[in-house]
């Protein structure tokens, strides 16, 4: 079987720091996936073999493996997205939303109410 010039070590700092990210329940589901792909990589899995058992196409699996061998746990990070950027939090968008349902945008600050 042909090995994968990839070539992951894993601290027992940065394992721990994977475990514990697995075990936390506000854990988002893309980060506990690419989190299990490096987990299993290390473990001696072979990539078809984690991409196979994980339902993940297999150029997906090389990428998270090649970026945490190059930026390790900063690695997870998703990159930023191209578009306009957010002009209000998730929150604050919600909060001026419901004030406009409510009639009361004007209290709040909102700029469309103007």
């Amino acid at each position: 079987m042909r090995r994968s010039p990839l070539h992951i070590d894993l601290s027992p700092k940065e394992r721990s720091t994977l475990e514990s990210w697995l075990r936390c329940a506000t854990t988002p589901n893309g980060l506990a996936q690419r989190v299990r792909v490096v987990l299993r990589f290390a473990d001696g899995r072979t990539i078809r073999q984690i991409a196979r058992d994980m339902d993940m196409a297999l150029n997906t699996v090389k990428l998270w493996l090649r970026r945490f061998g190059t930026k390790r746990l900063e690695g997870f990070d998703d990159l930023p997205r191209s578009g306009r950027p957010v002009t209000f939090s998730p929150g604050r968008g919600h909060a001026l939303g419901q004030a406009r349902l409510c009639g009361d945008a004007q209290g709040i600050g909102d700029p469309l109410a103007e």
